[in-house]
C-alpha cells in the first residue's frame, strides 16, 4: 500500500482479531478476500462505492474505509469465516465420518499436472520481467510436465502464513509433510522415514540440511481446508485458457470452466484469450530459485483457479467455482454422469441452471470418481461434518 502502513496497524484498522493477524501472508489473504468480495459486489450491483473501493483503499487506507465498506457489502462476515482458527466440528465423528476422513487424507483420488502459479515474493522472477508470476513445480524432484498423485487433503488443508515457528508435535492429519512437500522422503503414505535413516540411504552428511524446515516452518494458518494454491488452466500449454477445458483436463489440469476466471487483484488475467499466449510465464525449477536471473520462460496462457475452502460445505451448494454441480455426490461422478441441468433458487425465484451454456459448464475436477458408492458416501459424510 502506498501509505506504507505497518502490518499490526493494518490488522487493527481492518478490525482483525484472529491469532497471528499481523502475519504478512494471513493479513494479505484477508485483504485479498475483501478486495474480491467488495469489488465483485460493486460490479454486480453497479455500485460506484464498491467498484472503486479496491483502488481507493490502496491509495488512502483508513479505518472507516477498511471497516465500513466491507461491512456494507457483507464481506467482513465471509472474511471472518475464513480466518477463524477455532472451528468446532458440525457433528460428532461416527464410523462413516472417520472412514471418510481416512479417504480424504490418505487415499489417492487422481493425478494433476506438476504445476502451480505463484506471484510476487514467491515467484522470484528477474526484475526486468513484465510479469510478477511464475509456474513452479509442486514436486521439486520432478519436471513441470510430469504428473503427480494427489489426495483430497493435498490441496484442501491449511493455508500457511509466513511467520516461522518450530514444527508442532505430534502433527495432525492435515499437517503431514507429504501433503505439501511431495518430495518428502517416506516409506508409504502414512509412515515417514527417520532423518538418520534417510541420511544414511542418501549419503547425506549435513544434518542441518534435514532439520532446517522442522526447526523453522511457516505457521499453519486457519484450517479452512484450502492451501490457497493457484492451479493453472492452461495444462496443455497451447496458450488458450478459456473454452479449452476438455483438452486441459486430458493433460491433467483441473479442467473446470475458465470463463469465470476473475481475480480483481490480478487484472492481467483479463487479457483477451488471443493475446494470452504472448504473456511471459516464467518456469522456475529448484535451481532457478537459487539463480533467479537465469530462469527461462515460455509463452503460455496463464489463467488459474484457486483451491476453494471447504468450510460450511453442506450449506454452499451448488459446487465448483461456477456453481455447476448440484450435490457433492454428483461432484464425485465423471463429467458425463453429472446433471446437465437442475433447478436452483427458492420456490418463488427458482430457475433452471443449464450447464451447456459458456461459463456454466460442469466439466473438470474429476477426482474420486473411481471410489465405490460406499466410499463416496463416507467421503461426503466427512465433508459435511466440516465446520
Amino acid at each position: 500500500m502506498r501509505a506504507h502502513i505497518k502490518l499490526p496497524q493494518l490488522a487493527k484498522l481492518m478490525g482483525l482479531s484472529f491469532p497471528g493477524a499481523d502475519d504478512f501472508e494471513l493479513l494479505s489473504r484477508a485483504v485479498t478476500l475483501d478486495f474480491r468480495n467488495v469489488g465483485t459486489a460493486g460490479r454486480e450491483t453497479d455500485s460506484v462505492l464498491g467498484d472503486y473501493w479496491p483502488e481507493e483503499v490502496l491509495q488512502h487506507p483508513n479505518a472507516k474505509m477498511l471497516q465500513e465498506v466491507p461491512r456494507t457489502y457483507g464481506a467482513d462476515k465471509l472474511r471472518s469465516l475464513l480466518t477463524r482458527h477455532d472451528w468446532p466440528p458440525r457433528h460428532p465423528e461416527d464410523e462413516s465420518t472417520l472412514a471418510g476422513k481416512k479417504i480424504f487424507t490418505q487415499r489417492v483420488v487422481g493425478r494433476i499436472l506438476n504445476q502451480r502459479v505463484v506471484y510476487g515474493r514467491e515467484a522470484r522472477v528477474p526484475r526486468s520481467s513484465r510479469t510478477g508470476a511464475a509456474l513452479v513445480p509442486l514436486d521439486r524432484s520432478k519436471s513441470l510436465t510430469d504428473t503427480i498423485e494427489v489426495s483430497c487433503a493435498s490441496c484442501h488443508n491449511h493455508s500457511p502464513g509466513r511467520t516461522l515457528i518450530s514444527m508442532p508435535s505430534p502433527l495432525t492429519e492435515f499437517q503431514r509433510c507429504n501433503l505439501c512437500h511431495f518430495d518428502h522422503p517416506q516409506r508409504d503414505s502414512r509412515n515417514f522415514i527417520a532423518i538418520e535413516e534417510h541420511m544414511k540411504a542418501e549419503g547425506i552428511t549435513e544434518y542441518e540440511s534435514c532439520i532446517s524446515c522442522h526447526n523453522e516452518h511457516p505457521v499453519f494458518g486457519p484450517q479452512v481446508y484450502s492451501n490457497s494454491w493457484l492451479l493453472p488452466f492452461d495444462a496443455d500449454g497451447d496458450g488458450i485458457t478459456q473454452n479449452d477445458e476438455i483438452e486441459d483436463g486430458k493433460h491433467f489440469g483441473i479442467g473446470t470452466d475458465a470463463n469465470l476466471n476473475l481475480d480483481s487483484l490480478f487484472v492481467q488475467q483479463l487479457t483477451p484469450p488471443a493475446l494470452r499466449k504472448h504473456q511471459e510465464t516464467y518456469l522456475l525449477s529448484d535451481n532457478a530459485r537459487k539463480a533467479p536471473n537465469s530462469v527461462s520462460y515460455s509463452h503460455e496462457g496463464f489463467g488459474f483457479v484457486r483451491v476453494a475452502p471447504l468450510i460450511t460445505l453442506d450449506q454452499t451448494a451448488p459446487y465448483l467455482h461456477n456453481g455447476s454441480v448440484p450435490t457433492l455426490i454428483d461432484l464425485l461422478k465423471p463429467n458425463s454422469a453429472r446433471p446437465a441441468s437442475f433447478p436452483v433458487g427458492y420456490p418463488e425465484q427458482k430457475f433452471t441452471f443449464d450447464t451447456k451454456l459458456p461459463g456454466n459448464r460442469n466439466v473438470g475436477h474429476e477426482f474420486g470418481i473411481e471410489l465405490s458408492d460406499k466410499e463416496k458416501r463416507d467421503l461426503v459424510r466427512f465433508m459435511e461434518s466440516l465446520p
